[in-house]
């Protein structure tokens, strides 16, 4: 278990000289589809989605977690397909520094397994416009992961501090803990971001839902976008990849109700959405409901049990 804040949180300050909230930041999710690709053809699908995203005004993407295993689609999913996709690690990191810098945006460029002396992880690597690239490791593996040969547990909340938004990412699974939404109480995010991969709809469901109450819980946007198959909702027994695009709010009257935005069903997909964080601000200052902020008013709880 973690100890502290500071074993939680890695702050990266991604521009300097400015210490006011950004307007507006455009922020795209690109849904992929499954399917077995050489590195070039990877390589070239996300480069496509990005710029279909750059041309729309985007200044920050986001991929799928997991969205590396294309490169291995056509092995059992087992340990020797995650060591052989560990061997894709350097490429994909360059990869992804290269083209943050090329179309001077942020690139979260999705997960990839990164074995370090036996010890793999589900890294996501995120390239920033100067080239830089940022590394760090999925806090919660799922069963299944941890079944098939991950071993490697993450330490580190990631907050990316962008022109004074405080962005957090999130790895699917671990959005559903309920330590880290108190973690991220002491961040307090402004965007919440959750790469994600699920295998059917009650785990879409799960990851969407979880988003939408850390939503809540912060006073913060959310955005969540997966790995689609391509099959519509009638067809997902069985398939591997559940999917769709979901921009969230901390459900209060400034905001539409229900969701921003959301995706196309299990298909590829892109969609940007402006988040408007003086709005968020302004909103939070005369909020009716900031669930991590009024958690100070009854911290020290006990359990009344009672026999009947």
């Amino acid at each position: 278990m973690f100890k502290n804040i500071k074993s939680l949180t890695l702050f990266c300050l991604l521009m300097s000289g400015c210490g006011c909230y950004a307007q507006t930041i455009n922020v795209a999710a690109a849904q992929m589809l499954i399917k077995q690709q050489s590195f070039d053809e990877f390589a070239s699908d996300i480069k496509r989605l990005a710029k279909q995203a750059k041309d729309q005004g985007a200044e920050i993407i986001v991929f799928p977690e997991d969205n590396s295993v294309n490169l291995i689609d056509d092995l059992p999913w087992n340990k020797q397909s995650i060591i052989k996709l560990s061997e894709y690690y350097s490429q994909t990191k360059s990869f992804i520094a290269n083209l943050a810098k090329e179309y001077s945006m942020i690139v979260i460029g999705g997960t990839i397994a990164k074995n370090d002396n036996g010890k793999i992880s589900n890294t996501v690597l995120i390239g920033l416009p100067d080239g830089q690239i940022i590394e760090n490791d999925k806090i919660y593996l799922t069963p299944e992961e941890r079944s098939i040969g991950y071993n490697k547990f993450g330490k580190n909340i990631l907050v990316l501090d962008y022109k004074g938004t405080k962005i957090a990412i999130l790895i699917c699974y671990t959005s559903e803990f309920p330590n880290i939404s108190l973690e991220l109480a002491k961040i307090k995010p402004d965007i919440i971001i959750v790469p994600s991969y699920t295998n059917d709809l009650y785990g879409l469901n799960r990851v969407h839902n979880a988003v939408k109450m850390l939503s809540i819980q912060n006073f913060a946007y959310g955005v969540i976008v997966g790995m689609a198959s391509g099959f519509d909702k009638q067809n997902t027994q069985g398939i591997d990849g559940v999917s769709q695009i979901l921009f969230t709010s901390p459900q209060n009257k400034a905001f539409a109700l229900n969701h921003l935005s959301r995706g196309n069903f299990n298909k590829e997909d892109v969609v940007v959405e402006n988040l408007d964080i003086t709005k968020l601000q302004q909103a939070r200052k005369n909020y009716d409901a900031f669930p991590n902020e009024d958690i100070k008013y009854s911290q020290n709880l006990t359990i009344k049990s009672i026999s009947i």
